[in-house]
């Protein structure tokens, strides 16, 4: 494994290929805490597998012993051996971990707190608000029946129960000016586009928040110890990775306690829009300069 460190105005950044290669830069930041920090990611994906799935699968098969119980067995195991206060553990873990198993191995060996995704892949927010549960109840079939108004979709802020593991998701939603109820090819381009914009993330950022605070994982940003975590797949055009106004970005880089990024070069390469001129290397680049430029070097 090998990974690229960059300071930048005292700014750590971590630079790895493999995104669960991250989980080490995560470990030595967890050291100089007195709690766990909380992990804000940018990302194609929601990165939710149970960490060490895949290798227990593989190990036990190799026994031809195929228990369910046997897997979930081994998996708290290989849990358990992850000490972030040991570079060792954390690399053997790594070696054993498959990509998307990173975040929870995180977060069940206690690196890591609570996980907020910003991502493209997951179709609403995660869990879902009690004010959106209420309001499909009331809208189903069978309730409509009883109803003389169909009743209004809520509006914000929601609030929503504690995720049983720690992850949440913000619903990608659509490009600021769309207004369709149903979205289609049209709206990829420009949805995509938007992905470092103000107008963007100011939206997934104040979803962030009332999943914290009405979850109880934490009140306040500014009182929290976060890892800004950046895959670059997240980025598919070339106008994504240059907005016109990266603002609420800057904001978070200078916040953040350090900076993770994955190249995940093939991803990037199979989720780039047709036509587009994108590369990791390229995104790196444009991506370690709006840190440099957020930090004022």
């Amino acid at each position: 494994m090998a990974t690229s460190i960059i300071s930048v105005q005292d700014k750590n950044i971590f630079i790895v290929e493999n995104h669960h290669e991250v989980l080490l830069a995560w470990a030595r930041y967890r050291r100089k805490l007195d709690k766990s920090a909380i992990l804000i990611t940018l990302d194609h994906h929601t990165d939710a597998y149970p960490g060490f799935t895949r290798h227990a699968y593989r190990t036990l098969k190799e026994k031809n012993i195929f228990s369910g119980d046997e897997r979930e067995n081994l998996k708290t195991k290989l849990i358990s051996e992850i000490l972030f206060d040991n570079d060792e553990s954390v690399q053997n873990s790594i070696d054993n971990l498959s990509h998307d198993e990173h975040i929870d191995a995180a977060i069940r060996s206690k690196i890591v707190k609570a996980a907020f995704i910003i991502n493209y892949d997951h179709p609403g927010d995660y869990p879902e608000s009690i004010e959106v549960r209420r309001y499909r109840e009331l809208n189903s079939p069978l309730n409509r029946m009883y109803l003389e108004d169909k009743p209004k979709y809520p509006e914000r802020p929601f609030h929503y129960p504690v995720s049983e593991d720690h992850m949440y998701f913000i619903d990608p939603e659509c490009h600021s000016s769309c207004r369709k109820d149903c979205h289609d090819d049209k709206c990829t381009r420009p949805h995509y586009d938007e992905a470092l914009e103000t107008v963007f993330l100011a939206k997934k950022l104040q979803i962030i928040f009332e999943m914290a605070c009405t979850s109880g994982e934490f009140q306040s940003l500014i009182d929290e110890n976060y890892i800004l975590d950046i895959d670059l797949d997240y980025f598919h055009t070339e106008k994504s990775i240059i907005p016109y106004c990266p603002c609420m970005f800057y904001e978070l880089i200078r916040k953040a306690g350090i900076i993770t990024i994955a190249k995940e070069s093939e991803c990037v390469d199979e989720l780039k829009l047709e036509g587009e001129n994108v590369c990791s290397e390229l995104l790196l680049e444009k991506c370690l300069e709006h840190i440099r430029n957020a930090m004022g070097k």
